[in-house]
């Protein structure tokens, strides 16, 4: 049995037993975001007036101290977005490699 098909079966549980089609299709939509893998981030590295995380699928998160303490969320260099805190930030980076991830199915992330 696939990894895939087993997290299936743990997700949607018994759902799908005495459901149709159409039912059994938007529980496995529904679990879609749930089976994407969390990133992996590396240590914090130290640098001038700035701290970066990143992650190999080219996520990183950067501590910036002007004009206040934020933090920048990229992908592959390019600015995705900001946040107050470094959990807020790399959420956010995991929200959206998710969306990402499950756009290949061409389902919304978090979407039923």
């Amino acid at each position: 049995m696939s990894d895939m098909r087993e997290t299936l079966i743990e997700i949607i549980g018994t759902q799908v037993e005495f459901c149709g089609a159409a039912d059994a299709a938007d529980a496995i939509i529904a679990a879609l975001p749930n089976m994407v893998k969390p990133l992996e981030w590396e240590d914090w590295s130290s640098g001038h007036r700035l701290n970066y995380a990143s992650v190999k699928n080219g996520y990183g998160v950067m501590q910036m101290y002007f004009p206040e303490t934020h933090f920048r969320v990229t992908l592959r260099g390019e600015t995705i977005g900001t946040a107050s805190t470094e959990e807020a930030a790399r959420t956010a980076a995991q929200s959206h490699f998710t969306a990402e991830s499950v756009s290949a199915f061409w389902v919304q992330g978090g979407e039923a």
